[in-house]
């Protein structure tokens, strides 16, 4: 009935029409076309964790790890560089108001002065 050195004794199977029987070694896996096979170094996690079939293989997992980490590490890179460059901005923008304020001034004196040494006292 079968090839090889396979004997059925005492048991008796059948397949639906079409099908055939097959020998497996201890470490072969059967899954249905709808399922998926995973090896046998696969973790579990919360299904909110992976995909949508709630499971992801370790080595998967540290990949995306890793990745999380070094994109995580650019964003907060780039967070701090933000932060400075808004106490430059606020810095500046003090400057700024200073040396109007300062240029206001120096203009009200100087439309105000009499004499040329007035106006240069100004400065």
């Amino acid at each position: 009935m079968f090839a090889g050195d396979v004997f059925a004794y005492d048991t008796a199977f059948s397949c639906p029409y079409g099908k055939e029987g097959a020998c497996l070694a201890p470490d072969d896996m059967i899954c249905s076309s709808p399922a998926k096979c995973v090896s046998s170094d696969t973790v579990c996690f919360d299904s909110n964790t992976c995909d949508s079939s709630g499971f992801i293989c370790n080595s998967q997992y540290k990949t995306l790890e890793t990745e999380y980490n070094e994109v995580a590490g650019i964003c907060r890179t780039i967070a701090a560089e933000f932060d400075d460059l808004e106490i430059k901005h606020g810095d500046l923008v003090n400057e700024h108001n200073d040396l109007l304020r300062r240029q206001k001034i120096i203009k009200i004196c100087v439309v105000y002065a009499s004499t040329i040494e007035e106006a240069q006292s100004c400065y």
